[in-house]
């Protein structure tokens, strides 16, 4: 002893003089372990023999608290030693927690601690206890039997050293629905003495699970492998350069495109999951309407509605009606060509390009005295400039065309144009060389006119004055040809001018720039339109531009319909679908009209109205109201399948009027509505109809270009069904539903009972029934309607637990009396009725406050006692992070103080304090967050001596690795490898087209 440091013999002495005088006198314990009494007065150091590893220990424990007993654990842990009174006493497990010698006899310390005057616990007896276990022979068996306690798992698989388990599509163990954590409890050994240690999966390495045999005797470990059931197994669009990059578990999609994709009509094609039922998304570009997605048929715009790039949401429907969001990227390639495609000099000289010389034909009266404007139509975002003229800049102007920004001097006539690609790579460039004409010549070779993809060119008469453009018949009016832009080509020095829109002047015409609606091009009625071409020489040619459209289709007749109550699809419902029949009817004065009959529920409110979920009309044809003003004409539409939201479409009002126009077997005709459905030749007649509407439709029906069809409804006969079929609690998974008999039982948590938190439940009931709760208050009464939430969270009628009671908290009304109620379903016939009790509970408090899991993105913390370990790969900025974290149930987490937020940002740049405060507030766990960023190569250990050369040459730009985050220190290092370090190194421009002196070339890696 006195060989120790004297500061360490002070600490002895200050320890010992820390003691309390009473301590002497403290009895020595009496303690019980597996049943065995062991009296500690007789000495310090007791042994007994146990026949299991894992024992019970209780002691004779003071009634007034005064003396507690602990037992020491290896890593210094004290754990307080129940009295022997209890049901379990304390459990020492002894392989785990305690040293035993060679002979398998374990040294488990206790400690005698005394309450003083301060209430504090100081120790006052030191003992030891000796256990030796005389057990059976061990059985060696280290294999695991099952996985279990996994909620929504959907199956596994265990071979040799490795356990995969299969989620649902888009799931994580951690998220919501699932058991909140993979832990050593979710697999079960085989031989029930063998221990299980479970080690959590990292960034870079799967979880770990390790099965040691009683006693050590044999160990094994697992490699735990989680994955998804497929959602989207293959996705593709038509211009895409690779394979998409699909990640079930991210739930991302990425597909390179070329440069020349429209973004805004992509196609694409793709193939789901077994568990997937549809995909939706909106529509983009601006649009917010939502759609099914149906492979190699919906187009999606991938812009934000101008030309900026946009992702698209998908919403991945699974069968079992919960949805997964899956981020759909589009990344353009930069282009590689360089290319001239057409140039034009000056407003008219227009000249394909074929060669890299080019000769473009000036007017005859040219004297290539003044600048000119220049448009090259080049490769998709290359780049253009004239070497010899450096103050000439060219400008994007779409994706095709760049143009001058100022004149270009053509005094020499011949200039050079060099073409880049976008990506830098190529260029080429182009002599254009200029000539003027030999006459003046005032010719028009061509007249088109364009919008989109849709481009309609004129065909020449014999004389070659007059050109017929020919157009679907939809086209036929000025509104549907305006945004098509007209592209003129005369003879080299000339131009084209059409009278303006106003009819008072003329419009010099620009290609690719003048609008249909800028020019009075066209007559409707008359088909044509004049194009004056002016010569150089101010001589001018008239041409004649005529349309023609394609004959319009004749028929007009309601081929079937089938209404709902709802302009919004999600929403529609069996039961809420009217059959429309159409038939021919006798009205009141004994004529004969073809009726649509809807069929609609008994209990359908005058207020409600109707609208055609399908409406199958003759080709072409198109059908409408009567405006409430008989001035103008309504077109009625179906509802379009593919949108989920909200949808303005034409309804009826299914009032007494309505409902009741037909009857004793003859319709009132004024009472209906008339509905016109008019053939494609006459449909613009209609819609420019602006009075007396209904005698102008009338009028369209007489000539035999549209038929009437008076719609009306009829109502069924009530339903008398009276079943609840289902109650549920979906939308939230911490309230629960149970059935016995006609008995249905609620359960809510206890944090839940103040009234602060609502919930929702999902059911069903009979046919067109409702479902309430009787009044506790008034026998016989029943309280305002319940709706389901359909198992969406805040859908519905929404509940809270107050006072012990459950109460509708959208009126306050009271549902139970003294925790018991009564639910009642009425039939739609409002007279039949059933009742089904209804009892509620709260639960009791939860007691964990652990931390199960935390994330960041798809990288999950490893969670050692009260410290969480996050290990984020390289480069990912720690400021601002979202974190995932999942808690015991209904435990309360704080980060430094804040309540925890899933959508807050919080700074990983320092450790934070998390706090888990258990429901019952009796359990308080504090860890620490500690974050740090991977290696940036996974073969450079941050302590190698290469490691700071690694890292200079990569962020000098010098090395970039192997790729996938391997540097490849020990490769064998090329040739080839040493020049692009030195060409980098160095910043020399390589030269593409430089001779390699190399004889040997065909070696060089």
């Amino acid at each position: 002893f006195l060989k120790k440091s004297l500061a360490a013999v002070l600490a002895v002495l200050m320890i010992a003089a820390m003691i309390p005088l009473s301590a002497a006198a403290a009895s020595a314990p009496t303690v019980y372990v597996g049943g065995t009494k062991i009296d500690f007065s007789s000495g310090n150091s007791q042994s007994v023999t146990v026949s299991s590893s894992s024992v019970a220990i209780g002691w004779d424990w003071p009634a007034d608290g005064s003396t507690q007993l602990y037992v020491v654990q290896k890593d210094s842990t004290e754990v307080r030693v129940a009295d022997k009174a209890a049901a379990a006493g304390t459990t020492l497990d002894l392989a785990a927690h305690y040293n035993a010698d060679a002979d398998g006899v374990y040294t488990v310390p206790l400690l005698l601690k005394e309450k003083n005057e301060n209430d504090v616990y100081v120790t006052v007896g030191e003992y030891t206890l000796l256990v030796k276990v005389d057990e059976a022979d061990i059985n060696k068996d280290t294999s695991i039997k099952e996985v279990a306690g996994l909620t929504g798992m959907v199956t596994y698989t265990i071979a040799d050293d490795k356990i995969i388990v299969v989620l649902p599509f888009g799931k994580t163990y951690t998220d919501a629905g699932l058991n909140g954590a993979l832990d050593e409890d979710n697999f079960k050994p085989t031989v029930d003495e063998a221990t299980i240690d479970f080690t959590a999966a990292t960034a870079t390495a799967n979880a770990i699970v390790k099965v040691t045999a009683k006693g050590g005797m044999a160990v094994k470990e697992y490699e735990v492998v989680v994955e998804n059931q497929t959602g989207i197994a293959t996705f593709s669009v038509p211009t895409q350069t690779a394979d998409a990059e699909i990640d079930n578990s991210g739930k991302t999609i990425d597909v390179n495109v070329s440069v020349d994709t429209d973004l805004t009509k992509v196609v694409p094609t793709f193939t789901l999951g077994e568990t997937v039922d549809r995909v939706t998304c909106e529509k983009g570009g601006g649009s917010t309407d939502v759609v099914n997605v149906i492979s190699g048929e919906t187009a999606l715009n991938f812009t934000s509605g101008g030309t900026t790039k946009e992702a698209r949401t998908f919403d991945v429907i699974l069968k079992d009606g919960t949805s997964v969001v899956v981020t759909v990227d589009l990344t353009k390639a930069e282009g590689s060509e360089a290319v001239l495609k057409a140039i034009q000099v000056g407003t008219s000289a227009r000249t394909e390009v074929s060669g890299d010389t080019v000769t473009v034909t000036m007017g005859a009266k040219e004297d290539f005295k003044d600048a000119v404007t220049v448009v090259a139509e080049v490769s998709t975002n290359a780049e253009v400039v004239i070497l010899s003229q450096k103050g000439v800049a060219f400008t994007t102007a779409g994706n095709i065309a760049t143009s001058a920004t100022n004149a270009v001097d053509i005094s020499g006539k011949t200039f050079v144009l060099r073409v880049t690609a976008e990506d830098g790579k190529a260029h080429k460039d182009y002599t254009i060389n200029l000539v003027a004409a030999g006459e003046s010549e005032k010719k028009l070779t061509d007249f088109t006119i364009k919008k989109g993809a849709d481009s309609y060119s004129a065909v020449w008469s014999t004389d070659g004055m007059t050109g017929t453009i020919t157009l679907p018949f939809k086209l036929k009016s000025d509104a549907a040809l305006a945004d098509f832009v007209i592209y003129a080509t005369p003879s080299a020095g000339a131009s084209v001018t059409m009278i303006d829109s106003a009819g008072s002047g003329t419009k010099a015409i620009e290609n690719g720039k003048t609008k249909y609606s800028e020019v009075k091009a066209f007559v409707i009625n008359q088909n044509q339109g004049l194009v004056t071409v002016i010569a150089d020489d101010n001589s001018k040619s008239t041409y004649t531009i005529k349309l023609r459209f394609e004959d319009p289709r004749q028929e007009s007749k309601l081929l079937g319909a089938e209404a709902v109550n709802t302009a919004e699809v999600p929403n529609i419902t069996a039961d809420w679908t009217f059959k429309a029949a159409v038939k021919e009817v006798t009205t009141s004065t004994d004529t004969k009209e073809q009726g649509v009959e809807l069929t609609i529920p008994d209990s359908t409110a005058v207020t409600e109205n109707a609208y055609f979920k399908t409406l199958t009309l003759s080709p072409g044809a198109k059908a409408y109201f009567v405006n409430a003003g008989d001035t103008a004409v309504e077109e009625v539409k179906a509802l379009d399948p593919d949108i989920i939201s909200q949808q303005t479409v034409k309804g009826i009002t299914l009032d007494a009027n309505f409902v009741g126009a037909f009857a004793g077997n003859k319709l009132t005709l004024a009472d209906a509505k008339a509905l016109y459905v008019v053939n494609e030749k006459e449909t613009g007649t209609a819609e420019a109809i602006s009075a007396d509407a209904t005698d102008a439709l009338t009028d369209l029906v007489d000539a035999g270009d549209a038929h009437v069809y008076y719609v009306y409804a009829v109502k069924a006969p009530a339903e008398k069904g009276t079943k609840l079929l289902s109650l549920t609690s979906d939308s939230d998974k911490n309230v629960t539903v149970a059935k016995k008999g006609d008995t249905y039982t609620i359960t809510v948590p206890n944090s839940y009972s103040d009234g602060s938190t609502a919930f929702g439940l999902n059911f069903s009931v009979s046919r067109l029934a409702t479902l309430a709760a009787d009044d506790p208050a008034k026998a016989g009464t029943l309280l305002t309607d319940w709706e389901s939430d359909g198992g969406k969270k805040g859908e519905g009628t929404q509940f809270v637990m107050d006072s012990g009671e459950l109460k509708d908290n959208s009126n306050s009304e009271t549902v139970t009396d003294d925790g018991a109620g009564l639910l009642t379903v009425t039939a739609e016939d409002g007279t039949s009725t059933e009742s089904y009790k209804l009892v509620v509970k709260v639960a009791e408090k939860e007691k964990g406050a652990a931390i199960k899991s935390l994330k960041v993105g798809n990288t999950a913390a490893t969670i050692s006692g009260k410290t969480i370990n996050l290990t984020l790969p390289f480069g990912t900025e720690l400021y601002p992070v979202k974190l995932d974290i999942t808690a015991d149930k209904m435990a309360a987490v704080e980060i430094n103080g804040v309540p925890y937020n899933s959508t807050n940002n919080y700074n990983l740049n320092s450790d934070l304090t998390i706090k888990v405060t258990s429901e019952d507030q009796a359990t308080v766990n504090v860890y620490t967050l500690k974050t740090k960023l991977g290696e940036r190569f996974s073969d450079v250990p941050a302590d190698a001596w290469f490691a700071p050369y690694v890292e200079q040459a990569f962020d000098a730009g010098i090395v970039k690795g192997r790729g996938d985050g391997v540097f490849g220190p020990y490769d064998t290092i090329t040739r080839e490898d040493f020049a692009v370090m030195t060409v980098r190194m160095l910043g020399v421009e390589v030269d593409e087209n430089a001779t390699v002196p190399f004889k040997d070339e065909a070696s060089v890696s």
